[in-house]
């Protein structure tokens, strides 16, 4: 049953403890979340700081031909796979949610 079912039937008490065990669940979500963020946000600093300083020998180890065509490949698949669940949390943090169509 919801908080609001028991609050109706006059058992405030129930309904305050309901919501507060969904508040305490909350704060805990937001601070992994907020952890997750901070962790992942400085993996992508440094992800996009190491490509743009050694852009030149990056270039030079992409342009030999052969196998090192998939080296910029690779590259871009493990920013994205750090710079994706940063922004998904990131949203979560700030409480932007998905529009549902009814």
């Amino acid at each position: 049953m919801a908080a609001i079912t028991f609050a109706e039937a006059g058992e405030h008490a129930t309904a305050k403890e309901m919501e507060g065990c969904r508040e305490n669940k909350r704060n805990r979500c937001n601070r992994t979340t907020g952890i997750k963020v901070l962790l992942l946000g400085a993996i992508s600093i440094i992800l996009y700081a190491a490509v743009f300083t050694h852009q030149g020998l990056i270039t030079d180890f992409c342009t030999r031909g052969q196998w090192y065509a998939a080296f910029p490949i690779i590259i871009v698949l493990v920013i994205s796979l750090i710079h994706g669940p940063f922004c998904n949390y990131s949203l979560d943090l700030l409480g932007v949610k998905e529009k549902i169509k009814k």
